[in-house]
C-alpha cells in the first residue's frame, strides 16, 4: 500500500512538473516579427546614413584628453602588451553592465570601441547602438591603424589577391520571402526583448562570429552569402553564389531581408569586414546564424580594392599612425568594474 502511494504521489509530481513546463512554453510567442517592426519604427538603424558609426585614429588621437571614453575590448594580454591611453579594459560580455551601472553614457561626447582590426568592435558598436547609446563609435581598422606593430600582426598578414580575375560576374536569384528566425519570448516590451537579445550575444565568444577567407574558401555552398556592395560594384565581380545587397536598404523587410533563409548559415562580405560586422550583429538579433569575413574584400582582391581610389574601402601602411601606445595598465580595470554604482564615471567638464 505505501508502495502504490508513494508511484501515485512521484506521478502526480512528474505530471504537474510537465504540465509546469508546457504552460512555461505556451506562454511564450514568436516575437521576431514585433522585434522587426520596433527596430524599423526606432530609427532603422541598420539602414540609417549612421552606420558604420566608426572614428579614425586621427579623430581619437587629437581627443584622447578631451570628453572622449575609449574603450578596449581585446583580451588583457594584448591590451597590457600596448593601449591606447587611458582606455579601460572591458570583455564584451561585460560591457552593457559597464554602460548601465558604471558609466553615464550620455555624459560623454564619443565612446570609442577598439579590437584590433576593428571588426569585433565594430559588431559590440551595433548592438549598443540597436539599444539606443548613439555617442558609441567603432574605431576604423581597429588597433591596426593606432600602430605598425599591431597592424603586422593583423591586417598586413591579411592582405591578398588570390582571387583577382577569379569572381563571378553571373547575378544568383533571390530565395522566395520565408519568415524570420523564429523567437520565443513571453515579454511583451519590445526594448527589453531587444536588451534580452544583446545581452545574450555579448555573452558569447563573438569572436566565433567571424571567419577568414581561407577558413570559407573552399565551402561557399554552405553559407548563404551576401555581397554587401552596390549593385554597380557586384556585377563587376563577386564570390561565387553571392547574393547582391545593398547597403543601408536592404536589411528591411520590404526589400531582401525575409529572402535571407532562416535555417541556413549567413555569411556577410563588405569591403573591409567593418560594415559587414554590423551587418551580422543586426541579423544575430533577429536570430540569423550569421557570421561576417574579417578584413572583407581587402583579403582576396586586395589590388583592386586599392584602385579604389576611397580609403574606407582599403586598408595600407598610410593608414598607420604609430600613436603612442600605454604598456602599463594606468587604470585598474578590476577596481573600476567593481566600483559601487553611487560613483559612476562620467564625461562632460
Amino acid at each position: 500500500m505505501k508502495n502504490s502511494t508513494f508511484i501515485l504521489l512521484l506521478f502526480i509530481i512528474i505530471f504537474s512538473a510537465c504540465n509546469s513546463n508546457k504552460e512555461t512554453k505556451d506562454n511564450q510567442t514568436d516575437v521576431s516579427a514585433q522585434l522587426l517592426t520596433y527596430l524599423e519604427e526606432s530609427g532603422n538603424y541598420i539602414n540609417s546614413e549612421n552606420v558604420p558609426a566608426l572614428l579614425n585614429a586621427d579623430v581619437v588621437y587629437e581627443n584622447i584628453d578631451n570628453n572622449f571614453l575609449v574603450i578596449d575590448i581585446r583580451d588583457e594580454e594584448f591590451y597590457d602588451m600596448g593601449h591606447i591611453k587611458g582606455a579601460f579594459n572591458i570583455k564584451p560580455d561585460s560591457i552593457l553592465s559597464f554602460f548601465e551601472n558604471i558609466i553615464e553614457p550620455n555624459s560623454f561626447d564619443s565612446i570609442v570601441l577598439a579590437c584590433d582590426i576593428g571588426s569585433r568592435s565594430a559588431y559590440v558598436c551595433c548592438l549598443l547602438r540597436l539599444l539606443g547609446y548613439n555617442n558609441v563609435f567603432s574605431l576604423q581598422f581597429g588597433m591596426a591603424s593606432w600602430h605598425k606593430s599591431i597592424a603586422e600582426n593583423n591586417w598586413l598578414p591579411a592582405l591578398s589577391s588570390e582571387m583577382e580575375g577569379k569572381l563571378d560576374t553571373g547575378s544568383s536569384p533571390l530565395l522566395p520571402k520565408i519568415n524570420l528566425p523564429q523567437l520565443l519570448s513571453d515579454e511583451k516590451n519590445m526594448y527589453s526583448v531587444l536588451r534580452h537579445r544583446v545581452d545574450l550575444l555579448l555573452k558569447e565568444d563573438i569572436k566565433n562570429n567571424f571567419v577568414g577567407f581561407n577558413d570559407i574558401k573552399n565551402d561557399l555552398d554552405k553559407y548563404f552569402v551576401i555581397n554587401y556592395w552596390t549593385e554597380d560594384l557586384y556585377k563587376l565581380g563577386h564570390l561565387m553564389g553571392a547574393n547582391q545587397f545593398t547597403p543601408k536598404k536592404s536589411f528591411h523587410s520590404t526589400e531582401k531581408l525575409l529572402n535571407i533563409p532562416s535555417d541556413k548559415k549567413v555569411l556577410v562580405y563588405c569591403f573591409t569586414g567593418q560594415h559587414g560586422a554590423f551587418s551580422t550583429a543586426f541579423l544575430r538579433v533577429l536570430g540569423y546564424n550569421a557570421y561576417s569575413l574579417k578584413y572583407g574584400a581587402n583579403s582576396f582582391i586586395y589590388e583592386t580594392m586599392k584602385n579604389t581610389q576611397t580609403s574606407s574601402r582599403v586598408f595600407s601602411e598610410d593608414l598607420i599612425r604609430n600613436y603612442p601606445l600605454e604598456q602599463k595598465e594606468v587604470i585598474d580595470t578590476t577596481s573600476v568594474i567593481n566600483m559601487p554604482v553611487s560613483i559612476p564615471v562620467k564625461g562632460g567638464c
